[in-house]
């Protein structure tokens, strides 16, 4: 059999027969079907059945239909989709999923934020929440999985731990420099950010030049297959040169106050919306710990990794 079907993204002015631009999956090649039998209501007539294996990615989809016809150009050529003989919509099909799709913070259309960029000590990306009232978490590495690896949950979850406890499958995705979660569960559909604290050796940061960070919905997702990016790539960040030095020193006086000044590498465009600081005690991890109760000025999310105020007067 010859005929093909291919899903379109649905969007505005996405219709079947249209050039290809991006608006039909990358992931989702022309599907041949996988049973042609007599159709068993209409007599001289047949009926083609596909199966459509996994879909990677939420939303709906318009499903597009080419019938090979003899002595006209095939559906496809050469390995190569002719997707504009694909000219016939059969019908729409809606695909749930938790998160629509993982972006960098501040280039969401219509939900403008200032961008935050990648550094040696933390990520940040947003997460397009579908389903609310679930907590969202996102896990960074510096290498991609093998190709065609498809990530799954339990990938993601065990990523930090010890190689020799990893089933076989799990031993093909990158061992993760850090994770992080919604602070609190996700109260509202849209861009939601996950804050990923990272601690990478400084042997892998001396050639790393990408973080790359898959996410997925921790109290939800009973197969595995919910994490997003669905590609063994995942989402990719530059790592910049972050803050110029982590370990300075200043001196105070008690009940005094006084001020902090971070110098930052060139590349490190950190908006002043995003820049904080949390002072807590000495030799305690910045990640994992609350600010110092006896800090008076500053005011921080009750987690480790809970934002802080004010911003900074300057930047």
């Amino acid at each position: 059999a010859l005929d093909r079907m291919v899903l379109l993204k649905a969007g505005e002015n996405h219709t079947c027969g249209m050039v290809n631009g991006g608006q039909y999956p990358y992931w989702s090649s022309a599907l041949t079907p996988n049973t042609i039998r007599p159709d068993a209501i209409l007599p001289d007539l047949w009926a083609a059945t596909w199966q459509i294996a996994s879909v990677r990615e939420p939303g709906t989809y318009h499903i597009c239909y080419c019938a090979y016809i003899i002595g006209s150009a095939s559906c496809v050529e050469s390995s190569t989709t002719n997707y504009q003989g694909f000219m016939h919509e059969l019908g729409t099909v809606r695909v749930s999923g938790a998160i629509l799709a993982v972006r960098r913070v501040g280039v969401t259309p219509g939900a403008w934020k200032p961008p935050l960029p990648a550094a040696p000590f933390a990520v940040s990306v947003e997460v397009d929440a579908q389903t609310t009232f679930l907590r969202y978490s996102c896990v960074a590495t510096t290498r991609a999985a093998p190709e065609d690896f498809i990530p799954m949950k339990s990938d993601l979850e065990n990523c930090t731990l010890d190689i020799e406890l990893l089933s076989d499958r799990q031993k093909f995705f990158p061992r993760c420099w850090g994770t992080g979660t919604t602070v609190e569960a996700v109260i509202e559909q849209g861009p939601n950010v996950v804050h990923v604290p990272v601690h990478i050796p400084e042997v892998t940061l001396e050639t790393a030049e990408y973080l790359h960070v898959w996410c997925y919905p921790r109290n939800e997702c009973s197969n595995g297959r919910c994490v997003m990016p669905s590609n063994n790539i995942g989402l990719t960040m530059p790592i910049t040169g972050g803050l110029i030095s982590t370990t300075n020193n200043w001196a105070s006086v008690v009940s005094t106050s006084f001020s902090l000044r971070l110098p930052v590498a060139s590349d490190y465009d950190v908006d002043a919306s995003w820049a904080r600081a949390k002072i807590i005690t000495f030799n305690s991890a910045c990640d994992s710990t609350q600010l110092h109760p006896s800090v008076i000025g500053l005011t921080c999310l009750e987690s480790g990794v809970g934002k802080c105020e004010p911003a900074p007067v300057a930047t």
